[in-house]
């Protein structure tokens, strides 16, 4: 052996090692050795902000993609519900020979608060969106709002235009914009 290492000979390599403090492994080493060592712990400035750099592009990429999937997916669970409104305002209708009556948004109307009770909940304030049950016809069925095109129908009310294109692109049937926040799906158009 040369150099720096021959220092540690097997000996005194065990006395370090064995006395009451025990030295860290570096003891006796070269100090270039030890500097090579430091610089291997952590990153530098520039490798972290590469990385950072890298991130950001990939949340930028990712971020809108998952968030169209969230508005997807809570445009369907709105269209699953329509389904289940409908289907109850129906059974209703043939039941007693009129549509339930136009609701307030947020809570469903009386003649639908018992068939749907627990099924759907009206206001999804921390989703951004609400119901409202419209019946645009007087009692001898004249439309209220004949512009609208139709007498009957379900309005999600929202203020994100992006939940409104994604029910437009997951909802089959007809949507209509009847107000600037509200989205309805036809259940009884005009004749």
């Amino acid at each position: 052996m040369s150099g720096p290492l021959r220092r540690l000979t097997s000996g005194r390599l065990r006395r370090l090692m064995s006395g009451p403090l025990r030295r860290p492994p570096t003891a006796g080493l070269p100090r270039p050795c030890l500097r090579r060592r430091a610089a291997q712990r952590g990153l530098s400035a520039v490798e972290a902000l590469a990385a950072l750099a890298i991130l950001g592009l990939l949340l930028n990429i990712v971020a809108p993609l998952a968030l169209r999937q969230v508005r997807r997916a809570r445009a369907a669970a709105i269209v699953a519900e329509f389904g289940v409104i409908r289907q109850a305002a129906q059974d209703v209708a043939a039941a007693t020979g009129r549509w339930p009556e136009d609701g307030v948004t947020g809570s469903a109307p009386a003649a639908l608060d018992a068939p749907l009770r627990g099924r759907v909940r009206w206001s999804n304030a921390g989703q951004g969106y609400a119901y409202n049950w419209e019946l645009w016809a007087d009692e001898d069925g004249t439309p209220v709002h004949p512009e609208a095109g139709l007498t009957v129908g379900l309005s999600v009310v929202t203020a994100d235009p992006r939940l409104a294109e994604a029910l437009d692109a997951v909802y089959d049937g007809r949507l209509v914009r009847t107000a600037a926040d509200r989205y309805t799906f036809a259940i009884e158009e005009l004749r």
